[in-house]
């Protein structure tokens, strides 16, 4: 049942109503994983009322650029090709390391769109969800975006002591947007956050553990208005335990301080 969901989903663009992400693809696969699979096809057909279509051709003209949307279907074209030539695992150890500092493209969405492709592929391979992954590499790619800071040196402060150490964005300067990755471009602006990225012990074994378990204590505390900000501040780190084994441990490193 998944993939014949996911051969409708791909019909639809990956995102929709002036930037919201199109989840479908994430909610069916954890339906199948959680043994729900007889459900998906009801819902989808709930919640494809409000998505978009894809976009056949590109808007722009020219070669596809990583953070640029107007070539969704050049960056298509690309991830299948080297799907179909390099095989899925070798694709995603090659494309992974490339796209880790762009992490927070799409608040995260692209990350989490290929950790589920990529457990779907891990309990069956098929050519829906192949494609699949590349549609989530090519939403990552094409939301592709820096936050400051360049991950090198190593830290020694866990989430939280490098967490304190961060003064709020005052009031007057923060994104009245509703979405959150025009929010986080107010950090550009924030002097002592590129900093951060160097300060976090992420060599630590129990660095992600510590990660997530932070950042659900916030949301748990602050599940108001800000909620689903706080929410893709552990469902993003989660994503990357279904995709370390495609990582060297340098570049798991490196991701987790992104």
């Amino acid at each position: 049942m998944l993939d014949a969901a996911l051969h409708k989903a791909h019909g639809y663009a990956p995102e929709f109503g002036g930037g919201l992400s199109n989840h479908a693809p994430m909610v069916m696969e954890v339906m199948e994983a959680l043994g729900q699979k007889a459900r998906i096809p009801d819902w989808l057909e709930h919640y494809k009322s409000q998505l978009e279509p894809f976009p056949s051709t590109d808007s722009q003209s020219g070669s596809p650029t990583l953070g640029n949307p107007s070539h969704v279907p050049s960056w298509l074209a690309h991830w299948r090709e080297e799907i179909q030539q390099s095989g899925y695992e070798n694709t995603l150890r090659d494309a992974l390391p490339r796209l880790l500092p762009g992490i927070s493209a799409s608040a995260g969405h692209g990350l989490l769109r290929v950790a589920h492709a990529t457990r779907s592929l891990e309990r069956h391979q098929t050519p829906e969800r192949l494609e699949e992954l590349a549609h989530g590499l090519t939403y990552w790619s094409t939301t592709f975006a820096r936050l400051p800071g360049v991950a090198g040196s190593k830290g020694n402060q866990n989430p939280l002591s490098a967490l304190k150490t961060l003064k709020l964005v005052p009031p007057e300067s923060r994104s009245k947007e509703g979405l959150i990755q025009p929010r986080l471009q107010v950090l550009e602006r924030t002097p002592d956050f590129k900093h951060l990225v160097n300060q976090v012990q992420a060599e630590d074994p129990e660095f992600l553990d510590q990660l997530t378990e932070l950042f659900a204590r916030i949301f748990l505390n602050h599940h108001g208005s800000h909620g689903v900000v706080f929410l893709h501040a552990f469902t993003g780190p989660s994503a990357l335990r279904l995709l370390e084994s495609y990582l060297s441990r340098e570049d798991t490193v490196r991701a987790l301080k992104y």
